[in-house]
């Protein structure tokens, strides 16, 4: 005889765990307004480098240092993010808030790649 199926229990909405995810996600939002600032004068200075050691690349090295410590508030963004995937596993979440955790991560992580290969592009463009 087969087992009766037993229903999924419904889960309410986590407010709290709502609040998190929007307030990680914001600080990712934060994170790539300042790394889009900071972007100009990055790509202007890797633009002018001149032979490594010469004043402008070293310019350009600071610059690339600068973009690269504005990222931090996305990438700690995605950290906390997938941290907090990782202590919601074994707790039963609803639905739409484990699709929002999802999301939220999947447009951290696309920002923090995005900074990323853009900080790689330009780094590589610079003599060494």
């Amino acid at each position: 005889m087969d087992e009766p199926v037993r229903a999924a229990p419904i889960i309410a909405p986590d407010a709290n765990l709502t609040r998190q995810i929007s307030d990680f996600l914001g600080q990712a939002r934060r994170g790539q307004a300042e790394y889009e600032a900071r972007r100009p004068a990055a790509r202007a200075a890797t633009a002018a480098a001149g032979s490594a050691g010469s004043e402008s690349w070293i310019e350009a090295q600071q610059a690339l240092s600068r973009l690269e410590a504005a990222r931090a508030p996305t990438v700690t963004a995605l950290a906390d993010l997938d941290e907090l995937r990782v202590r919601r596993a074994n707790i039963p979440v609803n639905a739409g808030d484990f699709a929002a955790l999802g999301a939220a991560i999947e447009r951290a992580d696309a920002l923090a790649r995005g900074q990323q290969e853009e900080i790689d592009r330009l780094r590589a463009s610079i003599a060494n």
